[in-house]
């Protein structure tokens, strides 16, 4: 290595004497170079840019040389450390007050008692109005004079009922009279007359069926019981026939 530079300087010694004796004067010197011209465009015959001119490729060789012997080596670079900024986890204590709800189901069970009331049937006499035979018997008397009860009649009225059942009909619920000529079409036991517009839609009995009551005796007495509770004894008053309701 020393063998090398020795060799290396005496190289650019020799240099620096060629240049000195081409310019005649040190390229050190101070006097400015710009001023020492031949004509005015000719170029510089001695200088600063002759001598770096001849210099340059020497210098550019020993700046190569010097930089494959001492190579500069590339120090890595600390990168600063992130910083991160610490998260403050705050703990909260909630207090949660639970309140706790009894429910009672009360189960009341409603009983409906329904008690109900036989009235009693009919103990007096069964009129006969056309002789015997005519009149009802005493298990009909009986559906009469319960039904009748049920309107609130009172025996007086069940014993007229009985009665005007035996002439209208001698107690026959299929006993129908369908003669114009005396304007009728008259139904059942106490023969209800449809002419009067009993069984209309507006009429007293209009949701009883006069041809059900042939067979069946018990819907026939609804319907006549009905009709008095509205009427009274007037429907079957003949000759001064009304209609008024009745007190008992």
């Amino acid at each position: 290595m020393d063998a090398r530079n020795s060799r290396r300087n005496r190289k650019r010694r020799r240099r620096n004497r060629c240049a000195r004796s081409e310019t005649g004067r040190s390229w050190h010197s101070r006097q400015p170079i710009r001023d020492r011209h031949i004509g005015n465009d000719g170029p510089l015959i001695e200088g600063r840019w002759l001598v770096t001119a001849a210099l340059l490729p020497l210098l550019l060789a020993g700046l190569t040389i010097a930089d494959r012997r001492n190579p500069t080596v590339a120090q890595p670079v600390e990168q600063p450390a992130e910083i991160i900024p610490a998260t403050t986890v705050e703990t909260v204590a909630a207090t949660v007050t639970a309140t706790a709800t009894r429910i009672t189901t009360t189960t009341t069970t409603t009983t409906t008692t329904t008690t109900t009331t036989t009235l009693p049937g009919w103990t007096g006499p069964i009129p006969e109005h056309y002789g015997p035979g005519s009149g009802c018997t005493p298990q009909q008397a009986d559906i009469i004079a319960r039904t009748y009860r049920t309107y609130g009649a009172s025996d007086d009225t069940i014993l007229w009922a009985l009665g005007m059942i035996s002439r209208e009909s001698t107690c026959d619920s299929s006993a129908h009279n369908g003669n114009r000529n005396t304007g009728d079409n008259s139904w059942g036991i106490c023969q209800i007359n449809a002419l009067a517009g009993h069984f209309t839609t507006n009429g007293i009995v209009n949701g009883y069926d006069p041809y059900r009551f042939a067979s069946d005796f018990q819907h026939n007495v609804d319907a006549c019981a009905v009709l008095w509770s509205y009427c009274g004894r007037g429907p079957w008053n003949y000759g001064n026939y009304y209609c008024q309701q009745p007190e008992s």
